[in-house]
């Protein structure tokens, strides 16, 4: 740590030695006495002396001092009144004499400490002392795990916090993609297409709307343009959308609406007409002006891919399909939620459902009826039962399976390898990992709402306030809002007006959310970030690498 500029009274502090009163290393207090001014201040007499050295020797009253160039001078030595300290046990105290104030040394009041760091005082001055994972001055700088170059077999680095994450070449698997295998395992295909294995190498079959060695591009069903009559074109999976101007309907605007005679409403839709216009029934799937659109009501960003819940409570997820996480079960959903490499959703009759992930039995939910239940940790997951009560399944090294008793909880949120519940007086609890600090939540605080990132918490305070802990990543955004989504390094959250703010990380565009959108929802993932806009749509921003951001199914 670089150490603070010290004035020319304090730099002189480490050269006294009046005669006799201070031996070894005695340092007598850095109080000013009186001087002359000046080019070169006048002497200001002889002092005292003290006791032998090894004592406790007391200094002398107006000892000697010089003036500095173009300054007052000031003493270096006690004034009157003041003692030393004990030979080699540092500088001693004293009022100060005329002629100067003492300096004053920072303190921990003055070095903020990042990323969960902790300010201590030392000799030297206070210094941060940083979490796992960081480094730096101020604790700012997340260390690169992949400097080392862990990855081994051709695969691919990607830095965590105080982790690392290798994707493997085609046929080789484990932390550091140490293990040869079947070039298949994991499905190196994308977008739900079928791998087959050649030799060394592997082969895909893409899926309707895909292309690519991997599957990983979308077919652009736009260009060119199929929509007729100036209709605007959305791309989708291997389909379009379009949006027909007034007066115009069907699948590529080619049909003139003349009454509800041919039917203009898409998708089973019911048409009413008064005569002059129309309206547009649409079934619970489907919205728009003649129920074009899919219509959305949820949506979750992960590591590396993003789910949403239709109007008809089925799933359809996207981007990396590594461990089934895209791959839903086909179960009619009232929620879904997940983070890393799995998710679970909460079905009508009160029972969760799982995919993705199973390793650690994180996707094997136990029997029973459950009102909320939080897929965001790496090996574990949990809900909250139709009683209150927290029940937790999968791996629990880290203590993140120890709920707490009690059955007056509401809500449950699953971090990396912690957890934390929120009970009907809207206090936290919260278990697990401790290492930045996110089972600690603000002592007093009242919320209505929380969710849990990798490493930290955000909360919907009962003032309708952020109020965040853990690994925070940066300075939250201040105003009221609605609700928070935290993700790896990065958090969004839906202000009161539906507009929504992100901060943390910025890299690769996670935190750019649309200007001017509105939003019933947020989820910030891994490198990316989506949103349920007002209009039930889904609009996703930040890394596509492997589709996670691309459009949603029409």
């Amino acid at each position: 740590m670089r150490l603070p500029l010290l004035p020319p009274l304090a730099l002189a502090s480490f050269f006294v030695a009046a005669a006799g009163g201070c031996s070894g290393n005695d340092f007598s207090s850095r109080q000013a006495g009186a001087g002359g001014s000046g080019a070169l201040g006048g002497e200001g007499g002889e002092g005292d002396t003290g006791p032998a050295a090894g004592g406790h020797p007391t200094a002398g009253r107006g000892g000697r001092a010089g003036g500095t160039s173009g300054g007052s001078a000031g003493r270096v030595d006690a004034g009157s009144g003041g003692t030393t300290s004990e030979a080699g046990q540092g500088p001693g105290t004293g009022d100060s004499g005329e002629g100067g104030e003492p300096s004053t040394p920072p303190s921990c009041a003055s070095l903020r400490c990042e990323n969960a760091g902790h300010c201590v005082e030392g000799a030297n001055g206070p210094r941060c002392t940083c979490a796992a994972g960081f480094s730096g001055e101020r604790c700012a700088t997340n260390v690169d795990d992949c400097a080392r170059e862990p990855c081994l077999n051709g695969g691919t680095c990607s830095d965590r916090v105080n982790d690392y994450l290798c994707t493997c070449m085609p046929g080789f698997t484990g932390k550091t993609c140490e293990t040869a295998g079947d070039p298949c395992q994991p499905n190196p295909c994308r977008n739900g297409a079928a791998c087959t294995s050649a030799v060394a190498t592997f082969l895909c079959t893409c899926a309707p709307g895909f292309k690519g060695t991997d599957c990983s591009q979308n077919i652009d069903d736009c260009m060119p343009n199929p929509c007729q009559h100036g209709g605007t074109c959305a791309d989708g999976i291997d389909g379009f959308v379009c949006t027909c101007p007034d007066g115009y309907s069907g699948t590529s605007c080619e049909t003139e609406i003349s009454g509800c005679d041919p039917n203009p409403c898409l998708n089973d839709g019911t048409c009413h007409t008064d005569g002059t216009n129309i309206t547009c029934d649409c079934t619970p799937l489907h919205t728009g002006d003649h129920c074009e659109r899919t219509r959305y009501i949820g949506v979750t960003a992960t590591e590396a891919n993003t789910c949403a819940l239709r109007g008809n409570h089925t799933v359809y997820c996207w981007g990396s399909d590594d461990w089934g996480q895209s791959d839903p079960t086909g179960d009619l959903l009232e929620t879904i939620d997940g983070a890393v490499y799995h998710l679970c959703g909460l079905r009508a009759d009160g029972g969760v459902t799982c995919w993705g992930d199973n390793g650690f039995g994180e996707s094997t939910p136990p029997d029973g009826t459950f009102i909320d239940v939080s897929a965001g940790g790496f090996s574990s997951s949990c809900g909250v039962t139709a009683q209150g009560a927290i029940a937790c399944w999968g791996q629990g090294d880290h203590g993140e399976l120890d709920a707490p008793d009690g059955q007056n909880f509401v809500q449950v949120t699953v971090g990396f390898y912690f957890a934390c519940a929120l009970d009907a007086d809207g206090a936290v609890t919260c278990w697990g990992d401790d290492m930045y600090g996110q089972t600690d939540p603000p002592a007093g605080e009242k919320f209505k709402s929380i969710d849990a990132g990798y490493w930290g918490v955000c909360g919907i305070r009962d003032d309708d306030r952020l109020s965040c802990w853990g690994l925070t990543h940066g300075s939250q955004p201040s105003g009221t809002f609605k609700s928070v989504s935290v993700g790896i390094e990065h958090a969004c959250a839906v202000r009161g007006d539906d507009t929504v703010a992100c901060w943390g990380n910025s890299a690769d565009g996670r935190t750019d959310a649309p200007a001017g959108s509105t939003f019933l929802q947020v989820s910030a993932g891994g490198a990316h970030s989506c949103g349920l806009h007002t209009d039930m749509s889904v609009e996703c921003w930040g890394l596509d690498d492997a589709g996670q951001s691309g459009p949603s199914a029409p």
